[in-house]
């Protein structure tokens, strides 16, 4: 009786491919689901928040989808990705290129494709964007806990930079009266040697 029923196929939109990703990511590796904004369109399979979000150890990651085969597809994922960073909306950013044969899928079958599927993806940060690369979509989480730990480096690398120019900066403003200090200061620098002894 079952081998009578017969396969429906959905015409899917790159937003619904991208929201049905973020469901999928939330119950494996990735936390807290959610979703900015309202549905762009009512009907129940393409109904796709404008903007699909995840938490991810406390950090607000944005997925952007498109298809790979619409025209500019990379440059429109590229601006836009980096207007959300640019915006404060996101620190993290994927961008994915879906490859044209997710359009239409039974819909039994869409996240088993979904998974299966080597889509080019693109990580945006505030720091920088990394290079368009083919990737399982298992793999997923990896490369979200690595632009993560890249991310969270950075700030912390950045957190030492200030810290050391604080501390010279307070160094500075407290021997910049201290009499004599400025002409040894003004040899020193002018000795191609440095400080010699004598």
């Amino acid at each position: 009786m079952l081998d009578d029923v017969p396969v429906v196929y959905m015409e899917y939109s790159a937003k619904a491919l991208t929201a049905k990703l973020g469901k999928i990511f939330s119950k494996t590796a990735i936390q807290k689901p959610s979703a900015l904004g309202r549905a762009t369109k009512l009907d129940a399979v393409n109904a796709a928040p404008d903007v699909v979000s995840l938490e991810y150890l406390g950090l607000m990651v944005v997925l952007e989808g498109e298809f790979g085969d619409t025209p500019g597809a990379e440059a429109l994922l590229e601006d836009r990705s980096s207007t959300l960073i640019a915006d404060g909306i996101a620190r993290l950013v994927i961008g994915i290129l879906f490859p044209s044969e997710l359009r239409i899928k039974s819909s039994d079958d869409l996240d088993n494709s979904l998974m299966k599927t080597i889509a080019k993806v693109k990580i945006f940060s505030e720091i920088e964007a990394k290079a368009w690369h083919e990737l399982d979509l298992e793999a997923f989480p990896e490369v979200l806990r690595e632009a993560y730990h890249s991310l969270v480096n950075e700030d912390l690398v950045a957190e030492c930079v200030q810290l050391i120019d604080d501390g010279i900066e307070t160094f500075v403003q407290g021997i910049k009266d201290v009499p004599g200090l400025r002409d040894k200061v003004k040899d020193v620098m002018a000795s191609p040697k440095g400080i010699h002894s004598s």
